[in-house]
Protein backbone atom coordinates (compact mmCIF):
# COMPACT_ATOMS: atom_id res chain seq x y z
CA UNK A 1 0.00 0.00 0.00
CA UNK A 2 1.40 3.77 -0.78
CA UNK A 3 2.14 6.01 1.99
CA UNK A 4 -0.48 8.60 2.43
CA UNK A 5 2.27 11.76 2.88
CA UNK A 6 -0.76 14.14 2.70
CA UNK A 7 -2.04 12.55 5.84
CA UNK A 8 1.01 12.66 7.86
CA UNK A 9 1.85 15.92 7.35
CA UNK A 10 -1.80 16.69 8.54
CA UNK A 11 -1.42 14.96 11.41
CA UNK A 12 2.16 16.70 12.26
CA UNK A 13 0.96 20.07 11.70
CA UNK A 14 -1.65 19.27 14.13
CA UNK A 15 0.47 17.74 16.69
CA UNK A 16 2.80 20.88 16.00
CA UNK A 17 0.03 24.29 16.39
CA UNK A 18 -1.89 21.80 19.34
CA UNK A 19 0.27 20.17 21.25
CA UNK A 20 -1.93 20.19 24.07
CA UNK A 21 -4.35 17.89 22.41
CA UNK A 22 -1.20 15.17 21.58
CA UNK A 23 -0.46 12.69 24.56
CA UNK A 24 1.57 9.72 23.97
CA UNK A 25 0.46 7.23 27.08
CA UNK A 26 -3.89 7.69 25.79
CA UNK A 27 -5.54 6.39 23.02
CA UNK A 28 -8.19 8.95 23.80
CA UNK A 29 -8.93 10.64 26.48
CA UNK A 30 -11.02 13.27 27.68
CA UNK A 31 -8.98 16.80 28.44
CA UNK A 32 -10.54 20.11 29.58
CA UNK A 33 -6.49 21.30 28.55
CA UNK A 34 -7.07 20.76 24.77
CA UNK A 35 -9.16 23.08 22.48
CA UNK A 36 -11.12 19.85 21.39
CA UNK A 37 -11.80 18.77 24.68
CA UNK A 38 -9.77 15.46 23.85
CA UNK A 39 -6.47 14.35 23.86
CA UNK A 40 -4.70 11.37 21.54
CA UNK A 41 -1.70 9.01 21.18
CA UNK A 42 0.27 9.44 17.57
CA UNK A 43 -2.54 6.76 16.25
CA UNK A 44 -5.37 8.79 17.45
CA UNK A 45 -4.11 11.81 15.74
CA UNK A 46 -3.76 10.10 12.64
CA UNK A 47 -7.15 8.86 12.84
CA UNK A 48 -8.44 12.55 14.14
CA UNK A 49 -6.95 14.03 10.93
CA UNK A 50 -8.35 11.71 8.72
CA UNK A 51 -11.47 12.91 9.14
CA UNK A 52 -12.53 16.56 7.45
CA UNK A 53 -13.16 18.18 10.46
CA UNK A 54 -11.61 17.70 13.92
CA UNK A 55 -14.73 17.20 15.82
CA UNK A 56 -15.28 14.64 12.88
CA UNK A 57 -12.27 12.88 13.51
CA UNK A 58 -12.45 12.56 17.52
CA UNK A 59 -16.21 11.25 17.23
CA UNK A 60 -14.20 8.27 14.67
CA UNK A 61 -11.47 7.91 17.05
CA UNK A 62 -14.21 7.63 20.28
CA UNK A 63 -16.22 4.89 17.66
CA UNK A 64 -13.15 2.85 17.29
CA UNK A 65 -11.54 2.88 20.61
CA UNK A 66 -15.18 2.06 22.40
CA UNK A 67 -16.21 -0.59 19.87
CA UNK A 68 -14.11 -4.42 18.07
CA UNK A 69 -11.68 -1.93 16.47
CA UNK A 70 -7.98 -1.12 17.40
CA UNK A 71 -6.74 2.28 16.84
CA UNK A 72 -3.12 1.37 16.50
CA UNK A 73 -4.60 -1.24 13.43
CA UNK A 74 -6.67 1.83 12.03
CA UNK A 75 -3.97 4.02 11.69
CA UNK A 76 -1.94 1.83 10.39
CA UNK A 77 -4.32 1.41 7.31
CA UNK A 78 -4.91 4.82 7.08
CA UNK A 79 -1.55 5.77 6.39
CA UNK A 80 -0.31 3.03 4.35
CA UNK A 81 2.75 2.27 6.98
CA UNK A 82 4.17 -1.50 7.54
CA UNK A 83 1.68 -3.08 10.17
CA UNK A 84 4.91 -4.70 11.43
CA UNK A 85 6.01 -1.19 12.53
CA UNK A 86 3.19 -0.91 14.76
CA UNK A 87 5.01 -1.57 18.10
CA UNK A 88 7.58 0.93 17.11
CA UNK A 89 5.41 3.80 16.31
CA UNK A 90 3.05 3.78 18.96
CA UNK A 91 3.98 1.90 21.89
CA UNK A 92 8.06 2.05 21.90
CA UNK A 93 8.58 6.16 21.02
CA UNK A 94 12.18 5.98 22.73
CA UNK A 95 12.97 3.61 19.78
CA UNK A 96 12.35 6.02 17.11
CA UNK A 97 15.08 6.34 14.36
CA UNK A 98 17.09 9.12 13.80
CA UNK A 99 17.63 10.45 17.07
CA UNK A 100 13.87 10.92 17.64
CA UNK A 101 13.44 8.82 20.25
CA UNK A 102 15.69 10.69 22.43
CA UNK A 103 13.71 13.94 21.92
CA UNK A 104 10.76 12.45 22.66
CA UNK A 105 12.11 11.86 25.80
CA UNK A 106 12.63 15.11 26.97
CA UNK A 107 10.45 16.14 29.65
CA UNK A 108 8.23 19.21 28.03
CA UNK A 109 4.92 18.49 26.06
CA UNK A 110 6.14 20.64 23.36
CA UNK A 111 8.94 19.08 23.14
CA UNK A 112 7.43 15.61 22.49
CA UNK A 113 4.95 16.91 20.36
CA UNK A 114 7.86 18.56 18.32
CA UNK A 115 9.49 14.88 18.43
CA UNK A 116 6.33 13.37 17.49
CA UNK A 117 5.64 15.46 14.37
CA UNK A 118 9.10 14.84 13.22
CA UNK A 119 8.55 11.22 13.14
CA UNK A 120 5.95 11.91 11.07
CA UNK A 121 7.24 14.19 8.63
CA UNK A 122 10.05 11.41 8.48
CA UNK A 123 7.84 8.92 7.50
CA UNK A 124 6.25 10.81 5.29
CA UNK A 125 9.38 11.46 3.06
CA UNK A 126 9.85 7.78 3.07
CA UNK A 127 11.94 6.98 6.10
CA UNK A 128 11.77 3.74 7.91
CA UNK A 129 11.11 3.09 11.87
Amino acid sequence: MKRNRKLLLKTARRITKVPESYNQHEWVMDSDRSPCGTVACLAGEIIICSEPTVKKGVERLKDIYHGEGSVATEAIELTGLDEDDEDALFYSPKTWPNGIGKRFARKTKVEKAKAAAELLRYLADGGEV
